[in-house]
């Protein structure tokens, strides 16, 4: 059972102000205390004033049930809609041996009180029993009507036949926002998991691929310049801390990559790759969240370029509308994988726009232009 099945009873917040919010209802109950002490009423002073205090020992008892189960439950997904509806008959029994003491004064009149039972079933049942519960109290209703004045819709059954209506309205429209705030819910943890995919696999993609290929450094140089091996060793355990810290920080959504430092570490990447690394524009002149986007996209560019371009030039240019990263490898035929699709989704959730092209479309040279509009 979700709790949006099972509700709360009478929406199980124990808080000060759900308390006030259940006293509410008890100040329904002015109505047929009014009734009894009106001169509309022919019984003797002692049935009148048995009949104000079963009126308000009702509301006492209403709020007191409602409450102390609250407390009792605060988490209400957790009860079985079997035991819930035990409860919602104990207090209706209580409450019914309660209100029989005030039936000799107000005859008809005590179907005033009936909007109480179908509150107690209808919010803290499941709908599909809170339903019929009401459906159950409204039929005696009816039939009480029927029998006390020979009147489908009497005086004493309009009133309360229409704020049954108006609980069921309410339930109705309770279960339908809640049904929408679950969904809102999981779709952000849909969206949320893949955002922190998408990090991870631009983080790890990025290192692993810068380290990979500072090993096949380090291996080619290990004998011939023992000390450049050495540097490329120590690059290669700085990288991997760095790695770490960036995995760690990123999982926990408290990080985005700084501009200025991918800028470094893609010209370090690619130099050591064999590719010319070149920077036009200002990159400082952009907004926080568009230096952002464009370390992501730094980022992403240089780990295909130096996985399957063969390039020997890259270009990252920055203009007031545009950043793009180009190279004069051998073009983009495959279909996206994972990184570029994760970056897009990135760009277009900031509001812009990734396009992904060759870089020299009317020239024979070969190449790719990787440019994201500006948000």
């Amino acid at each position: 059972m979700t709790k949006s099945e099972s509700g709360a009873v009478i929406r199980n917040r124990v808080t000060g102000s759900q308390f006030w919010f259940t006293a509410l209802w008890a100040v329904f109950l002015l109505f047929p205390i009014a009734v009894l002490l009106s001169p509309l009423i022919t019984v003797g002073p002692w049935l009148r004033a048995l009949g104000v205090v079963a009126v308000v020992v009702f509301g006492a008892e209403f709020i007191r049930s409602v409450t102390t189960t609250a407390a009792q439950h605060p988490n209400p997904g957790s009860v079985p809609p079997a035991r819930i509806l035990r409860w919602a008959l104990l207090v209706s029994l209580r409450l019914a041996v309660i209100a029989a003491f005030a039936y000799p004064a107000l005859d008809i009149g005590i179907l005033s009180l009936t909007p109480y039972f179908v509150a107690i079933g209808l919010f803290a049942l499941p709908l599909r029993w809170g339903i019929p519960w009401t459906a159950a109290f409204l039929a005696i209703m009816t039939i009480w009507s029927l029998l006390s004045s020979n009147q489908l819709f009497s005086a004493a059954f309009i009133g309360p036949g229409i704020a049954a209506v108006v609980l069921i309205v309410v339930r109705l429209v309770d279960d339908q926002s809640m049904r929408e705030q679950r969904v809102r819910q999981e779709l952000a943890a849909v969206h949320e998991r893949e955002a922190i995919s998408r990090d991870v696999h631009d983080i790890l993609g990025h290192s692993l691929t810068v380290i990979a290929l500072k090993t096949q450094l380090a291996r080619r140089t290990l004998r011939t310049d023992p000390e450049r091996a050495e540097a490329e060793l120590d690059a290669m355990l700085a990288l991997t801390q760095t790695a770490l810290d960036d995995v760690r920080s990123t999982v926990g959504r408290l990080r985005t990559p700084d501009l200025a430092a991918q800028l470094d570490t893609a010209r370090t990447a690619l130099e050591d790759a064999g590719v010319a690394f070149v920077v036009r524009g200002k990159p400082d002149a952009l907004s926080p969240e568009q230096r952002a986007l464009a370390a992501w996209l730094i980022r992403e560019a240089s780990t295909n370029i130096i996985r399957h371009a063969h390039a020997s030039e890259c270009t990252v240019t920055f203009t007031v509308q545009s950043v793009s990263v180009v190279d004069n490898g051998r073009g983009f035929a495959a279909d996206e994988g994972h990184g570029l699709t994760g970056l897009r989704r990135r760009i277009e959730e900031a509001g812009g726009e990734l396009l992904v092209a060759p870089a020299y479309p009317h020239r024979a040279q070969t190449g790719t232009r990787l440019e994201m509009v500006m948000p």
